[in-house]
């Protein structure tokens, strides 16, 4: 299961936890960024989190008003990306339950390919209604994407804020 209020408007489905969130140490914790106030200094961020960060902040997003998952809910050997099978089996059986049982969702960030293919979204920036709920899932790049660029960042933020947006 994610993290964050089972009555949020807003989720955000990641592909997989890494073997860090798994031991304990979760590295994509919502509540705990809340609390802590990365811009305080309460938490140190890196990498794919730090741009997580960035962009939710970007977009406007209350992270203590986000739930937060992924597609795949078992860590892969190695970190390495989810097959298509690993996908398949978990978003089928799991995160469309758990989708479903999030009653007050409308949208649905999905982050990078691996995550929304088994949605039936594979164009960035594509858009539909996610089965058994009423909410509208959006695409978007998984924010790995932005450390390669920070330049980037406010695209993507912008993009958040897109999928956001009511239609």
């Amino acid at each position: 299961m994610g993290y964050g209020p089972v009555a949020a408007a807003v989720a955000i489905v990641g592909i997989n936890p890494s073997v860090r969130a798994v031991d304990g140490e979760t590295a994509f914790r919502v509540a705990d960024l809340a609390r802590a106030g990365a811009r305080a200094g309460g938490l140190r961020l890196t990498g794919a989190l730090r741009a997580f960060w960035h962009l939710s902040a970007l977009a406007g997003l209350d992270l203590r008003e986000v739930y937060v998952t992924n597609a795949v809910k078992c860590a892969t050997p190695g970190n390495r990306r989810p097959t298509a099978e690993e996908i398949e089996r978990c978003a089928e059986t799991h995160l469309m339950r758990e989708l479903a049982s999030l009653t007050s969702l409308r949208r649905a960030l999905i982050l990078g390919k691996a995550a929304g293919v088994h949605l039936g979204l594979s164009d960035f920036g594509s858009r539909r209604t996610l089965d058994g709920t009423a909410a509208e899932g959006t695409l978007l790049r998984h924010p790995i994407a932005t450390l390669r660029r920070w330049t980037r960042l406010r695209a993507e933020a912008a993009a958040w804020s897109s999928a956001l947006a009511p239609r």
